[in-house]
């Protein structure tokens, strides 16, 4: 993984692609994005393989459980990204939004923020969308965090 790229899981294009899961919806209206620990700083290591990842108790993998400690600039639950947009052209669906709220240094920030994660805050499970690789355990009381994303976000295929 390379620093700044990005992974969508593929228990969200399940989900997106499951007309029998009343509570998914391919159209998030609220994407929002929050930050977690590093295994080796108790947390936990996304791959896009992670077993329905959720914010929140309802999936198999409750990544919210993972959550830096809120302060400073950084809240509970994370940041708003707004402009959540979805697209559908023929068998290619893109979800997109414009890059989250950047993160300015704050003595009582986290200090060791690992992964960003994009989760449906519309829905009721709050299904988590991707991730974003930090690179690193970033010590937001020494600096900015600032993510910069493409457009669009995610992309995938559903043809045949």
């Amino acid at each position: 993984m390379a620093v700044g790229d990005t992974y969508m899981f593929v228990a969200f294009v399940e989900k997106a692609l499951d007309t029998q899961d009343a509570d998914f919806g391919a159209t998030p209206s609220t994407v929002k994005c929050a930050l977690i620990k590093s295994l080796a700083n108790g947390g936990f290591d996304p791959a896009v393989a992670t077993p329905w990842p959720t914010w929140g108790a309802s999936g198999t993998t409750n990544l919210s459980s993972y959550e830096v400690t809120p302060g400073g600039n950084y809240v509970a639950g994370g940041a708003t990204c707004a402009a959540a947009n979805t697209t559908i052209d023929g068998d290619v669906v893109e979800l997109d939004w414009d890059n989250p709220p950047t993160w300015d240094q704050d003595a009582s920030n986290p200090s060791n923020a690992r992964w960003a994660i994009f989760y449906d805050d519309t829905s009721g499970t709050k299904n988590c969308i991707g991730y974003m690789d930090l690179g690193s355990d970033l010590n937001m009381t020494l600096g900015q965090l600032q993510l910069s994303m493409g457009s669009p976000v995610f992309s995938f295929d559903c043809s045949p």
